[in-house]
């Protein structure tokens, strides 16, 4: 197997995306993307964002042949996908919140989306819920400050988990009567079991993950690989040099696909 696919973020959101996608197939190569220089996203202009991405992106497709380029970041593909799709001839993937398959699961009709202040507001949203979830109530809920918390305690391994600051930025959440929560930033999926203990409430939590990356595998012709106790091959890619990129490292293999 000798594809190679670039998983692209600004932080560690991406890494929900990369668990995925070796956990369905852990022989391809893969190379981690970590916009850092830039980071976060969520704060920026389209223009900026539209830059970061296509600065580093190109850059990456010089220095590596690729099969395919995943944007797993809900802000920047909400931007970005069209300007990529025109420069580079590899498929490129990206993010969209599950909206379509959150309006099937509400049985109380409302559903929120948790995202960055930046996604809730695009229109590319209101597109979607017009489409596919009309009849039902879209509570939005932007939150960069758990973006931020995700990527502290993610990257620092004496940062400590917060439950009450979680509680706090999804109180909106947890005090209505949604019962289906759509992640709609790829960080998201890094605390999921935090997220379900200060919102009890919620039945379904919708992360779209191993829907991209089987669309991904399914568009590339890769089939789910039966073995599951390979090491991958990782190749490790930052915007700015680091000194947290070993924890990066150590606290992404001990996510559950390596467990």
């Amino acid at each position: 197997m000798n594809k190679t696919i670039a998983i692209f973020d600004s932080g560690a959101g991406g890494l929900n995306i990369l668990s995925a996608c070796i956990k369905q197939n852990p022989k391809i190569k893969y190379i981690y993307c970590r916009d850092n220089l830039n980071f976060p996203y969520g704060n920026k202009t389209e223009e900026e964002v539209l830059n970061a991405v296509l600065s580093f992106s190109k850059k990456v497709a010089k220095e590596h042949k690729l099969a395919a380029l995943v944007i797993a970041c809900n802000t920047a593909s909400t931007i970005v996908l069209p300007e990529l799709r025109e420069i580079f001839s590899f498929p490129i993937f990206g993010v969209v919140p599950g909206i379509k398959p959150a309006a099937k699961l509400t049985k109380s009709g409302i559903i929120a989306l948790l995202a960055t202040s930046a996604t809730v507001k695009r229109s590319y949203i209101d597109n979607l819920y017009k489409e596919f979830a009309d009849g039902t109530t879209l509570l939005k809920v932007g939150s960069d400050k758990l973006v931020t918390y995700v990527e502290n305690f993610f990257l620092n391994d004496n940062q400590k988990e917060n439950l009450s600051l979680i509680k706090g930025e999804i109180n909106e959440i947890a005090n209505s009567s949604a019962d289906v929560v759509v992640l709609g930033c790829t960080h998201f999926g890094l605390i999921l079991d935090q997220l379900k203990q200060v919102a009890p409430n919620v039945k379904n939590w919708v992360d779209p993950s191993e829907s991209v990356v089987s669309h991904v595998f399914s568009s590339l012709g890769i089939d789910a690989s039966t073995e599951k106790d390979l090491t991958p091959q990782l190749i490790w890619l930052e915007s700015k040099e680091s000194k947290d990129l070993c924890s990066l490292q150590k606290k992404f293999m001990q996510l559950s696909v390596f467990i």
